[in-house]
């Protein structure tokens, strides 16, 4: 690879592109990721600490300040390419790269939203359970976090439109990590929604005595944790003609993250060999905006073998007590979610659609 390749602000921008935003550098993308994990892991780090040990007694964990010095130093990098480029003659909000405006926003949102929390802990304590989610200024550093990590994603996406080709692998990798820390963040903020990371109500160490009750929110975490895994599987599909092996590497840094918060790391083979098989179907099927039958067989299929694969391993090991639901039950959710991921898939694709 040239050393040119790697350089930072290499941009010798002409008068007409200074009216557009400067492309990152691939040395500016991996830099970032690398710290965009660090903050990513503080988070999960933070949320394992809240569930074996309670509430935090003080706002100085090893934690927090692994994230939030992450967070200030996304920050300065930001601000020190911005300079760079307005010394360039790039003007206002131009001068950051491309693609990295709502991260410069995110973590803007994150810093305010961060500084509330710390108020607002001595004044009202600290947060226990679903008050950790579900506190204002936690929405607001989720809201922060998924920009901060949608960033690399986006730079790619405009790279390519630009430069009319597809990425290669190097640079393709940190906008497959980011869009991976975007699913997690929701994952996050999601956890006692979703089976593989905190409640499997359909496993018996968490049947309850109300079987109403139970089936309900197991069926309804199902659909909640679908249409997450449809969603941002097929904006990578929309977005980049994938290289082999980008689900596999997604779902399985999706799920290496989510384990540090979650009670069940046994799924994370699951989530593995979803990943193979989507592979797989995406390299038989080629799905597209162009392709839309394709399209629509992928978004049905996703959820359709991850929960298949679910289900499977649980009754088959009889993992946590094993599946207390009946045949209907799980059978049906498997199918109903599949029902899920096709619906995401047309509403993915509605702009291409035809009028009927």
């Amino acid at each position: 690879m040239a050393l040119s390749s790697l350089q930072i602000g290499k941009t010798q921008p002409t008068r007409q592109s200074l009216a557009t935003k400067p492309l990152s550098t691939l040395a500016f993308d991996w830099v970032y990721t690398t710290l965009l994990l660090l903050l990513s892991a503080g988070i999960y780090m933070d949320g394992w600490s809240h569930i074996e040990y309670g509430p935090d007694q003080s706002v100085f964990s090893e934690y927090h300040l692994l994230f939030y010095s992450s967070l200030a130093v996304i920050g300065l990098w930001l601000i020190g390419h911005a300079y760079r480029y307005l010394r360039q003659g790039y003007n206002g909000l131009n001068a950051l790269p491309a693609g990295y405006l709502v991260s410069f926003f995110g973590v803007l949102i994150f810093g305010i939203g961060g500084v509330l929390d710390l108020t607002g802990h001595s004044f009202f304590g600290f947060e226990a359970d679903m008050e950790a989610l579900l506190s204002p200024t936690h929405m607001m550093l989720f809201i922060g976090w998924a920009m901060i990590a949608v960033g690399p994603a986006r730079a790619a996406s405009v790279r390519r439109r630009r430069e009319g080709k597809e990425p290669g692998l190097l640079s393709f990798l940190p906008a497959l990590i980011s869009w991976t820390m975007v699913a997690n963040v929701f994952a996050f903020a999601g956890m006692a929604y979703f089976p593989t990371v905190n409640n499997a109500w359909m496993l018996a160490d968490w049947r309850t005595t109300v079987e109403w009750y139970g089936h309900s929110l197991g069926v309804m975490g199902t659909m909640a944790q679908s249409v997450l895994m449809v969603g941002t599987a097929l904006w990578l599909v929309h977005s980049f003609k994938l290289p082999g092996g980008s689900f596999t590497f997604f779902f399985s840094l999706f799920a290496l993250l989510m384990t540090i918060t979650s009670f069940i790391p046994e799924f994370i083979p699951v989530f593995i060999a979803t990943g193979i098989l989507m592979d797989v179907l995406y390299v038989l099927l080629k799905p597209s905006s162009k392709r839309p039958a394709q399209l629509y067989s992928f978004g049905f299929a996703l959820p359709l073998v991850f929960w298949s694969l679910f289900y499977t391993l649980a009754i088959q090991t009889g993992l946590k007590g094993g599946v207390w639901y009946t045949g209907y039950i799980w059978m049906g959710s498997i199918f109903e979610a599949a029902i899920v991921g096709l619906l995401i898939a047309l509403l993915s694709n509605y702009s291409s659609q035809a009028e009927v």
